[in-house]
């Protein structure tokens, strides 16, 4: 069987020289990126409080219990810590064998992944040194003494020591290996993808139950993470070829913009306008941010239907609009878009001594990923498309 059939079937293949498709500049640094700046500029407060404020009532006492903390928080930390020794100790051994490192893909992967998990957790704990938000537990809100705040970067350390999610960066850290293991079998890569999301999550979600952290907290550590290693992915196959590491050849080009085709282009504007740019109106609607609000069964269902009902719209104009000739549709979905985006970043973002800085900031998170994909798509503007990198 060939290399490409064992591929295409999903086996593995040890060192080969296999060529994975290149990365979506789009997917996988545009859109994590701008929600990042979105989160870290305007925080959904009062989203967070919602949601920490169920596990705050009379007779929840798992945030005190000690088995609950040992099962979820420590005994989760020592299955990161044993794959990273494991992996330490491989490299370790063939070391010792050889007074080298092979210069082979297997060996590549093993130090990109042991690199990008130590980034991304040495990147988490400086950001929760030194962005100043205070844990759940500690706000006035809770019994504390905090007040709620946004993240506020400096070089040194400060008060609060909770942005972003500390413990669920021990279950992101392993989107590395979605990563690595592109080119040796399509499953493998998908079950990477999912165990690193749905381990993140649940060690991130575990902590909000127990009060140390807020639902956006736990987001944020996970785009984090992801834009981490996708950046020292990138890095590490240039510096691949540059130390004539084995097999390098079908790498030569990680990343690419890939035109989006009419379909995905429609389903992700809905999505955006709906998610993003509606968001306040969605919160709004069903009071999230009056005093004293609580979650109930009529209100999840009111914010869903609502949510649903906005996506058709958006979905059923957009259709409409795709009808129409290409430039003119690609401009009538850039200045939409470019609309949305000035009315939102003027309805969230505070006013201070950093407006002048966090409202282009902003504007042009919300902004960007709607333009980049309609000029990357079937009925995008000529013009402005750019070229594949």
């Amino acid at each position: 069987m060939t290399d490409a059939a064992n591929v295409k079937s999903g086996r593995y293949i040890s060192g080969g020289a296999e060529n994975p498709p290149p990365l979506s500049l789009f997917s996988c640094l545009v859109v994590p990126l701008a929600l990042l700046t979105i989160l870290v500029i305007n925080p959904p407060h009062a989203l967070d409080l919602s949601i920490s404020h169920l596990f705050f009532t009379e007779g929840w006492g798992w945030h005190r219990s000690d088995s609950f903390v040992f099962w979820t928080h420590t005994a989760t930390k020592f299955i990161t810590f044993s794959v990273a020794l494991a992996m330490m100790a491989s490299l370790a051994l063939r070391w010792r064998k050889n007074r080298s490192l092979p210069r082979d893909l297997t060996t590549l992967r093993e130090i990109y992944v042991l690199t990008a998990m130590a980034c991304g957790a040495v990147l988490v704990w400086w950001l929760k040194r030194t962005t100043g938000v205070a844990c759940p537990w500690d706000l006035g809100e809770f019994g504390g003494t905090f007040s709620l705040t946004n993240p506020s970067f400096s070089l040194f350390p400060q008060i609060g020591n909770c942005w972003p999610a500390g413990h669920a960066g021990t279950g992101f850290v392993f989107f590395a290996f979605y990563f690595a293991l592109r080119g040796i079998s399509r499953p493998l890569v998908r079950a990477a993808f999912w165990f690193a999301l749905l381990f993140g999550s649940f060690c991130g979600f575990t902590r909000v139950m127990q009060g140390a952290h807020f639902v956006s907290h736990v987001i944020a550590t996970g785009l984090i993470d992801w834009l981490v290693c996708a950046g020292v992915y990138s890095a590490f196959l240039a510096w691949g070829r540059r130390k004539a590491f084995s097999s390098m050849g079908p790498y030569k080009q990680p990343w690419q913009w890939r035109a989006f085709p009419q379909r995905t282009l429609i389903l992700f504007c809905a999505i955006w306008w709906a998610a993003v740019y509606s968001l306040p109106y969605l919160l709004n609607s069903i009071g999230l941010n009056s005093t004293g609000f609580q979650w109930s069964a009529s209100a999840l269902l009111a914010l869903t239907c609502l949510f649903g009902a906005l996506f058709s719209a958006c979905a059923a104009f957009l259709v409409g609009i795709v009808q129409l000739p290409t430039r003119i549709c690609g401009s009538m979905l850039v200045v939409l878009a470019a609309l949305s985006a000035l009315f939102l970043t003027s309805a969230v973002v505070p006013a201070g001594p950093f407006h002048w800085l966090q409202a282009p900031l902003f504007f042009l998170a919300s902004l960007l990923p709607v333009l980049l994909a309609v000029c990357h798509s079937t009925v995008g503007i000529r013009s402005w498309r750019l070229q594949p990198y």
